[in-house]
């Protein structure tokens, strides 16, 4: 059985190879956007608890000083 024509075209055209490139590529941008989103959140949740342990330990060492909180 011969290969359809019009598909046999498209792939001559590369036009296969384009559309799974094409789709590569969507799939690594769609991947790196999340990997950054994530970065991103683990970033801000490890500031806030710096700020957090940075706000606790200033109260601690008020408390130590006797200083009015």
């Amino acid at each position: 059985m011969w290969p359809d024509p019009f598909i046999a075209r498209e792939a001559a055209a590369g036009v296969y190879l384009e559309e799974r490139d094409r789709r590569a590529l969507e799939d690594n941008r769609r991947q790196i956007a999340e990997a950054e989103e994530r970065m991103r959140a683990h970033q801000e949740r490890e500031t806030a608890e710096a700020r957090k342990a940075q706000k606790a330990d200033r109260a601690a060492y008020k408390a130590e000083q006797g200083w009015p909180m």
